[in-house]
């Protein structure tokens, strides 16, 4: 609900290359987004056989998607390169056997992508092979080198350095105010901060003047970190909150700053197993040809119904952000889910 009390919409995050959850929609979603991860073959060379990087979180409750996605690959590359021979490998049998004469599909586990993984004259190497196509934005943000600089190598989405900074999208939207909210759609107010006293700072001046924040440290994901402050919150402890909660989940050598602070909303409510739960929509967006298109929706409930208390298991829907995979609380556009 928007200040002058008409109900809308607001962008709360864009996502760099996760296609994470794709299954959870419908099942032409689904084939338009293997139709978009195929498409990215036309952009590999073919001087020689590719080999394939599909990466995935350590003990990935929905691999069944990076299988799928590696399996339309392999059908694409036999059917435009006959005579190829396609494997699929996990990353260790890949390590005991390295033919180069195959194009080879890997999948790979983040944290032996981050050790397997090398940068040898711009271009990527996986234990002494070029690699030619990752699939996977945790592959690079999860690498010491590759994460601060581009590489001669075909990826999904190299945006997600610029969608990890959230003021990166509330700026966008800012920006193109006055095309969006005639459509309803309405920017939201928000800061940046460097380090930890101007955050400090920053919540402290704005809590009072929107009626609450929500704190996010940079390149975050799966909810680390982020923290509604209210009227009566102790910004301080808040922040020591967030910044334990990120450095958890991505060590001490990954830095959340600059942190992005913006105002608390009002969210429209679904309810769901008997209580009312705030929720976002996530929009898939694909390529076609040239083209962005939105391919499907995914309704995304957060973990606790909403009792006006603001707590974080009430207002942040990731479906990862509280150990595993809550994948029962992800609902593609059917009309099953809207009922």
């Amino acid at each position: 609900e928007a200040a002058d009390g008409q109900l809308g919409y607001t962008v709360w995050e864009t996502n760099g290359g996760s296609s994470r959850g794709l299954t959870l929609l419908a099942p032409p979603d689904v084939e338009r987004l293997m139709g978009a991860f195929v498409e990215m073959l036309r952009f590999v060379e073919d001087d020689e056989p590719p080999l394939i990087l599909v990466g995935h979180l350590d003990g990935d409750v929905l691999i069944t998607e990076k299988f799928l996605t590696a399996y339309r690959l392999k059908e694409a590359l036999e059917k435009e390169r006959p005579g190829l021979r396609v494997r699929i490998l996990s990353i260790d049998s890949f390590g005991r056997q390295r033919r180069s004469d195959e194009a080879v599909i890997v999948l790979s586990p983040h944290s032996q992508s981050e050790r397997s993984l090398h940068l040898r004259d711009d271009k990527v190497y996986l234990l002494g092979r070029r690699v030619h196509l990752i699939i996977g934005d945790g592959v690079v943000k999860w690498h010491h080198e590759l994460s601060h600089r581009r590489a001669d190598v075909v990826m999904a989405n190299w945006i997600f350095p610029f969608t990890g900074d959230k003021f990166s999208t509330y700026a966008a939207i800012e920006q193109a105010r006055d095309i969006l909210v005639p459509h309803g759609m309405y920017p939201l107010r928000f800061w940046r901060a460097w380090d930890r006293d101007e955050l400090v700072e920053i919540c402290e001046a704005g809590r009072s003047e929107v009626g609450g924040l929500i704190i996010k440290p940079f390149q975050g994901s799966g909810g680390a970190g982020v923290l509604p402050i209210l009227e009566d919150s102790s910004v301080p402890e808040v922040v020591e909150s967030s910044l334990g909660e990120f450095h958890a989940k991505y060590g001490h050598r990954s830095t959340p700053f600059p942190y992005t602070v913006c105002e608390k909303i009002n969210p429209h409510k679904a309810t769901w197993r008997g209580h009312r739960h705030n929720y976002d929509i996530r929009i898939y967006v694909a390529r076609q040809g040239d083209l962005l298109i939105p391919v499907g929706c995914l309704f995304r409930l957060a973990p606790q119904p909403d009792r006006g208390t603001y707590d974080k298991g009430s207002l942040i829907v990731n479906l990862s952000g509280y150990g595993g995979m809550a994948i029962e609380r992800g609902l593609g556009l059917i009309g099953e889910s809207l009922e």
